[in-house]
C-alpha cells in the first residue's frame, strides 16, 4: 500500500512540474488571453527564425566602384550612384504628418527606367516594453529573469532564439519530461516574453525573420507590394532593423527578382551600410560639396544625388527642395527625376517652384507672393540704379538702400548670388 501511495504521489508531483510546460505549449498553439497574460499563437512564419542568408541567388555580377560614392543619407552612410552608365536614380518621398518624419528614399532602375532596387528609410519607432503591463512579466522571479538580459541580447532572441519546446507523447513519457524539466520555468516566461516582442515590434504582413549577425540587424521579408495588390510578384522586399539607442531604425529595400545586377546591389547596400545620426551639419556640408561641382554636374544626375542628401537631414527646409527642382530644370531628361519633386512641393508648399511658366504649378495664394516677389526685385533694382520710386526722407543714400534691402529681407526673398553657400539657421 506505502509503495502504491508513494508512486501515486510521484505521479502527482510530475504531473504538478510538467504543468508549466503544458500549459506553455498550450500557449504557444493557441495563443492565450487572460489576466495573466495576453499572447497570439506561434505562427510558422515565427517558428523559423535564424541566421539571415547574405547571398540569395547565386552568380557574379563586377562592379566598379568608381561609379558609387558613399553618402550619408538620413540616418545611414549607404553607396549611391553617381554618373553610373547603368543605372537611373529617382528620389522617392513618402509624407507623414509631420515633415520631419516623410521617409526619403532612392528607386534605381535601367535605362529603361525598370526597377531593379530601391530603399526607403522608415520612420523610427521606440524599443521598449512596460513589464508591469503583463502581470505574468511583472511577477518578481520572471521580472528579475528578463531584465536580466541586456537590450541587444533580447533584440537578437527576437530573431534568432528558438522558443519551441517537445511536444508531450506518451511513447517518449519519461524522455519528453527530462527535456522539459531541463528548462527552467523562468526560461518559459522569458520565451513567451520573446514571442510577444516579435508580435509587437514585427510587421504583420512579415514572411520570413532573420538576423543578420555581422551588423547586429534583425532582416525580415514582408509581403511586396506587388502582391498586396492581386498582381505577379517580381521583387524581394525586406526591412533591416538597426537597434540604436532604445530606437528601431528600418531601412526598407526591394530587389528584383531572377536578377543578377538586383542581387548584386542589395549585397553591396547589406555590406556597406551604416548608421549613422541625422543631423544638421551632414546637410551643410553635402550642400557646400554640391555647390563644388562644376555646372553641368550640378544640373546632372550627380547634383541631385548631393541636394537630395543633403535635403533628407533636414526636410523642413525648403530652399533644398527649390534648389534641386531649378537645377533640374536646366539639365536634360531629368523630366522624371524631377515629377516626385514637383508633386511633393505642390501638396506641401502649394507651388512645385517651377521656373517654367508652362509648368508652375501652384496656388492663388502662392501666386501672388511670387508675383509680389517679382514687383519687389524689380523696385530694388529701380532704387539700388535710378533711386527710389516714392518719396522717402532718408539721411543718407547709404540709409536708403539699406532700408529697400531690408525690405527686401523682411519679404522673405534670397538675394544671394546663385553659387553663394546657403546659409543653414
Amino acid at each position: 500500500m506505502l509503495t502504491i501511495l508513494l508512486v501515486l504521489l510521484g505521479v502527482l508531483y510530475l504531473l504538478v512540474r510538467a504543468f508549466p510546460y503544458v500549459a506553455y505549449n498550450q500557449a504557444l498553439k493557441y495563443g492565450m488571453n487572460n489576466r495573466f497574460l495576453e499572447v497570439e499563437k506561434l505562427t510558422d512564419v515565427m517558428k523559423e527564425t535564424g541566421d539571415y542568408n547574405f547571398v540569395k541567388m547565386a552568380g557574379l555580377y563586377g562592379e566598379d566602384k568608381s561609379y558609387w560614392r558613399t553618402f550619408h543619407f538620413r540616418h545611414f552612410n549607404i553607396p549611391m550612384p553617381v554618373h553610373h552608365p547603368v543605372y537611373l536614380y529617382f528620389p522617392q518621398i513618402v509624407r507623414k504628418d509631420k515633415i520631419q518624419n516623410s521617409e526619403f528614399g532612392v528607386k534605381i532602375t535601367d535605362y529603361r527606367q525598370n526597377e531593379v532596387f530601391s530603399f526607403r528609410v522608415n520612420e523610427a519607432k521606440n524599443f521598449s516594453w512596460d513589464l508591469d503591463k503583463t502581470k505574468l512579466f511583472s511577477l518578481m522571479i520572471f521580472k528579475n529573469h528578463i531584465v536580466s538580459h541586456r537590450p541587444d541580447e533580447i533584440w537578437r532572441d527576437i530573431f534568432l532564439k528558438d522558443i519551441r519546446i517537445p511536444e508531450f507523447e506518451w511513447s517518449h513519457f519519461i524522455g519528453t519530461l527530462k527535456s522539459w524539466f531541463a528548462i527552467p520555468e523562468e526560461e518559459l516566461v522569458y520565451n513567451l516574453f520573446v514571442l510577444v516582442q516579435r508580435q509587437k515590434f514585427l510587421p504583420k504582413d512579415v514572411k520570413e525573420v532573420k538576423y543578420f549577425s555581422p551588423k547586429k540587424i534583425g532582416a525580415i521579408e514582408i509581403v511586396d507590394n506587388e502582391t498586396k495588390e492581386g498582381r505577379i510578384q517580381n521583387y524581394r522586399q525586406e526591412q533591416w532593423l538597426f537597434l540604436v539607442d532604445g530606437k528601431i531604425y528600418p531601412f526598407e529595400i526591394r530587389a528584383r527578382l531572377d536578377s543578377i545586377e538586383a542581387e548584386a546591389l542589395r549585397q553591396k547596400y547589406l555590406k556597406e551600410i551604416e548608421f549613422n545620426y541625422t543631423n544638421e551639419s551632414s546637410s551643410t556640408e553635402l550642400y557646400n560639396k554640391f555647390k563644388a561641382l562644376p555646372y553641368e554636374k550640378k544640373i546632372d544626375q550627380e547634383g541631385m544625388v548631393y541636394l537630395f542628401s543633403a535635403w533628407s537631414h533636414v526636410p523642413e527646409r525648403k530652399q533644398f527642395l527649390r534648389e534641386m527642382i531649378q537645377f533640374l530644370e536646366r539639365g536634360k531628361k531629368n523630366e522624371l527625376n524631377i515629377t516626385p519633386l514637383y508633386e511633393f512641393a505642390r501638396v506641401l508648399y502649394g507651388t512645385n517652384f517651377s521656373t517654367d511658366e508652362e509648368i508652375i504649378d501652384e496656388t492663388a495664394t502662392e501666386k501672388l507672393k511670387r508675383k509680389m516677389k517679382e514687383e519687389l526685385k524689380e523696385e530694388l533694382k529701380n532704387v539700388q540704379v535710378q533711386g527710389p520710386t516714392t518719396d522717402g526722407k532718408f539721411e543718407s543714400e547709404e540709409a536708403k538702400v539699406k532700408y529697400y534691402l531690408q525690405k527686401a529681407k523682411d519679404s522673405g526673398d534670397n538675394l544671394d548670388k546663385k553659387e553663394k553657400v546657403i546659409n543653414v539657421d
